[in-house]
């Protein structure tokens, strides 16, 4: 070799047939030069002597589908000079190169390689580089051509928590040790997406529990469908029908329509009341009584419809919620609401009077009255028509020594207004009916602001003001005429007037005389229709018109004496 120069070298070494207990072989090559020292250099050789090895991948029970079915395994040469080709073969004599070596996979018609319903066998090999060639792996799969079984829990009502866990079982019955590969959950719709479960271990028998864990909408009593579908690992489908089920995830909607800070306790006035709705159903109702002193307690409340009441009757101060739940478990809290309930005066006696803070009662006639309580508000009656809405009311009740309502008693009451009072202005009972009222008034001192109302005999709400209305009727135009009512009060043949009660329907019907025409209304009520009805809600003037329709005509009468 020249000086400087590079020469390649080929080393071709012929080994033993017999190489056990060696692991490795060295080779050196030494350079002889003119120098003191030689040049050398070595490699060291790993052996491979040993044959790669192969596998199968098996699903359970060694099932296998129908039709093109694709097999994967894996392969390893150890420390060997790597894995250079793997083969398949369904008889064991021709052989197909499978996709992939250390990782391989094979796509395989299954159904036209095996008689029906028979037995199946795919063998495998691998060889190195070395041309060593694997022992064949044979493994026997069993047809697999029937689909899952599967059994949903689907609920009829669901929600509470937003999550609802939907759950089952599921197996594959054949082959032998086969398995479900996966299910799966579809909601409300066949194009929907379906969703996987989570599919566990198979138990002794071979059964298989899944779970599905389905976020719920926020709803109130909607209807939703699911369907599930499991699928085995020979590709066996099986679809259950539709279920059903309620999803109610929203708290019941509590309405207090009627709240007293102060109640009597005598009677069966509720201190609360109102409706509970919920789109799955009402379970129960309940209301948390906080007393000023003592230990709360609770007060399950009845029904009636979605109608529910709270009567205090128990003297002292107290803090309520309302608390409702549904019957999928969804709660809800309204409150707090204060309420006093009084204490009653009891051992009566006539012609003393009686007083409390705004309002002052004096017995004419006892009857059965045996105590006597009022609670005073500081508020509109939650049924008060818009002239009695005066910022206060009373509830006044009295009872016989049974507890029951008094009778055949005379009292008189009077009543301390937010306002000056004048004439249009009364002491009104609440009938217990809608906005019915029934208003008297005795007399009123402007300066005091009281108005004051005799012979009561019966005890109930009452506010103060103005609870009727004016109605005043011109009549008009070059005719005459007249209009009366229904109810009764106005029947007039020029200007008037008569009061109604609030929100009374009046009916007015004109009726010309002779030789004059109805030609309209104007004012309250506007148009020529006849009769014609106006609800009294307030002061109303209306002008009827009537015209003249004809003129009279007068001619002389000439008699000659012929």
């Amino acid at each position: 070799i020249a000086s400087g120069g590079t020469q390649f070298v080929t080393v071709t070494a012929l080994l033993d047939n017999d190489l056990s207990g060696i692991t490795d072989i060295s080779t050196t090559v030494q350079l002889t030069t003119s120098y003191v020292l030689p040049v050398s250099d070595a490699i060291a050789h790993t052996l491979d002597l040993d044959a790669p090895s192969v596998t199968i991948d098996t699903n359970p029970g060694n099932a296998v589908g129908l039709g093109t079915q694709t097999f994967t395994g894996s392969a390893d040469d150890g420390i060997g000079a790597g894995v250079a080709t793997v083969e398949t073969s369904t008889d064991g004599s021709a052989w197909t190169p499978a996709t992939g070596t250390q990782v391989w996979s094979a796509e395989i018609d299954v159904s036209a390689t095996r008689a029906p319903d028979a037995d199946w066998l795919l063998y495998v090999r691998a060889a190195d580089y070395h041309s060593q060639t694997s022992p064949v792996e044979i493994i026997t799969f069993s047809p697999d051509t029937v689909a899952p079984i599967i059994t949903p829990t689907v609920l009829a009502l669901v929600g509470a928590q937003s999550l609802a866990l939907i759950d089952g079982a599921t197996r594959d019955p054949a082959p032998d040790d086969a398995r479900v590969r996966q299910v799966e959950i579809q909601l409300d719709d066949d194009t929907a997406a379906w969703q996987p479960a989570t599919l566990y271990a198979a138990d002794g028998s071979g059964e298989q529990d899944w779970l599905y864990a389905w976020s719920l909408p926020y709803e109130d009593g909607v209807t939703h469908s699911l369907r599930f579908r499991a699928t085995d690992y020979g590709d066996n489908v099986v679809t259950t029908t539709w279920h059903s089920t309620v999803v109610d995830t929203v708290p019941p909607v509590i309405t207090v329509t009627q709240y007293f800070s102060q109640v009597t306790g005598l009677g069966d006035l509720a201190a609360l009341s109102g409706s509970v709705t919920d789109g799955s159903g009402v379970s129960s109702v309940t209301v948390l009584v906080y007393p000023q002193v003592g230990a709360s307690t609770q007060a399950a409340l009845t029904l009636t419809g979605d109608q529910w009441s709270f009567t205090a009757d128990t003297p002292g101060e107290y803090t309520l919620f309302v608390e409702a739940e549904d019957e999928n478990g969804n709660s809800v809290v309204v409150g707090s609401y204060y309420v006093r309930v009084v204490t009653p005066l009891c051992d009566l006696s006539l012609d003393t009077p009686y007083v409390w803070d705004n309002l002052t009662l004096s017995l004419g006639a006892l009857g059965d009255l045996d105590c006597i309580a009022v609670a005073e508000n500081q508020a509109n009656h939650p049924d008060a028509i818009p002239g009695l809405e005066t910022g206060r009311f009373w509830i006044i009740e009295g009872v016989n020594s049974g507890g029951s309502l008094a009778m055949a008693f005379s009292a008189t009451l009077t009543a301390t207004l937010t306002f000056a009072p004048d004439a249009d202005d009364e002491l009104c009972r609440y009938t217990g009916s809608g906005q019915t009222w029934d208003c008297a008034a005795s007399g009123y001192d402007v300066a005091g602001q009281t108005i004051t109302r005799q012979d009561v005999t019966e005890f109930s709400e009452w506010a103060g003001g103005r609870a009727a209305y004016e109605l005043t009727l011109v009549l008009d135009g070059t005719g005459s005429g007249s209009v009366v009512s229904d109810p009764p009060g106005v029947d007039c043949s020029a200007t008037c007037s008569q009061t109604f009660a609030y929100a009374t329907l009046v009916t007015l019907t004109a009726t010309a005389d002779s030789g004059s025409s109805f030609g309209g209304w104007s004012g309250g009520v506007v148009g020529t229709s006849n009769p014609v009805s106006i609800t009294m809600t307030g002061d109303v003037s209306v002008t009827a018109s009537f015209e003249q329709s004809g003129y009279d005509v007068y001619l002389p009468l000439v008699v000659r004496n012929l």
